[in-house]
């Protein structure tokens, strides 16, 4: 949803400042609103004894981000002349990753530490 939100606030409010604010603003909570969804799911699909380590890596490769998201921003911007270039790229970074997380398998940790396919129940 924050994706959809920055994307909207791209091609929505590109010639008033104010308004770009707000939005961004509006897209940030919906990127926080889905952390907190997030981090659930490494626990809730692996071992403990893995799963401190999947959660480390994440947050290592989350800290990357941190500088590659900067620095393409920048490369976006100066090839195309504009910022628009630079949201227009981190806009689509976030479908995709809105996009890998959900079509992440349905598979949950089992009491003894081996993954199993998670139950449905019947409506």
């Amino acid at each position: 949803m924050g994706s959809v939100i920055f994307h909207a606030a791209i091609a929505l409010t590109s010639g008033n400042p104010v308004l770009s604010f707000v939005a961004i603003c509006f897209s940030a909570i919906g990127f926080k609103a889905a952390s907190s969804l997030f981090w659930p799911i490494p626990q809730g699909y692996l071992d403990a004894r893995v799963a401190a380590g999947v959660i480390a890596l994440i947050n290592s490769v989350g800290n990357l981000g941190g500088f590659f998201a900067p620095a393409a921003f920048g490369y976006l911007q100066q090839h195309t002349g504009s910022i628009s270039g630079g949201l227009y790229g981190l806009a689509v970074a976030s479908l995709i990753a809105a996009a890998a997380g959900f079509f992440t398998r349905n598979r949950r940790a089992s009491p003894q530490g081996w993954s199993q396919p998670a139950q449905r129940k019947a409506h």
